[in-house]
């Protein structure tokens, strides 16, 4: 039953989806199911790679940890999203660390089973994909770097990048993420609401002018990405 759900969940993920079905039932023959609980680790930034999770349910949350033991959150993963996958790639550490946000329950595939199905090493297509893993890597340093600026500013990055997040996550998680108090972030919630930026629906926030961040020069095209669109592990 879990071979055949993670099979069915698998041929609806980016990345997985480009394996064939006969890839991705040898897949499932290895996995297995795991329950995390809130605040359960997955992985740190800096471990060998030794499995990838798909979600079924929940949420984690992937994060560097800067010099001065800061966190800054660079994903959140939810229910038939990969983690974990591009250190089996490039054969390189962990680029993040992940723990699980909300109670998480995951397939676990042994990093072994999934490096069969690639490439093999000293091919293009082995070379394109170590490619491709490095430009994100490259990205997740970056993305520290901005998350660094004025807390508005990465606010409106957010928003802008990801107009949904705020449906998806409380505020007091949001603030979590961004390693800030609930009432700094309110404070900044509270006057966009003043001015149009974000509206109230169903008890929650959501983005609703857009255009008004690129207006006020919060967001210039910064290009960062969002914890929800990235692919960092």
């Amino acid at each position: 039953m879990v071979g055949a759900d993670f099979s069915a969940l698998a041929a609806r993920c980016p990345f997985l989806d480009t394996l064939c079905a006969e890839a991705r039932a040898r897949l499932a023959a290895g996995v297995r199911e795991v329950s995390l609980r809130r605040g359960r680790v997955l992985f740190l930034e800096g471990d060998r790679p030794d499995a990838v999770y798909l979600v079924c349910s929940g949420l984690v949350r992937i994060f560097v940890t800067e010099l001065d033991g800061s966190e800054t959150t660079v994903r959140l993963v939810g229910r038939g999203e990969l983690l974990g996958e591009l250190a089996v790639i490039d054969g390189g550490l962990r680029s993040a660390s992940a723990i699980a946000m909300r109670s998480v329950v995951a397939y676990r595939l042994p990093a072994a089973l999934l490096a069969a199905e690639l490439p093999a090493p000293g091919t293009v297509g082995r070379g394109i994909l170590a490619g491709l893993v490095a430009v994100v890597r490259e990205n997740t340093k970056r993305l520290v770097i901005e998350r660094s600026q004025p807390l508005e500013s990465v606010v409106a990055t957010l928003l802008f990048d990801d107009p949904g997040l705020l449906r998806r996550v409380t505020q007091g998680e949001l603030a979590g993420l961004l390693g800030v108090s609930r009432q700094s972030l309110n404070q900044i919630l509270r006057a966009w609401e003043r001015e149009g930026v974000v509206g109230r629906r169903d008890g929650r926030m959501h983005l609703t002018d857009p255009a008004a961040l690129r207006a006020r020069h919060l967001v210039g095209g910064s290009g960062v990405v969002s914890p929800s669109a990235a692919d960092v592990r």
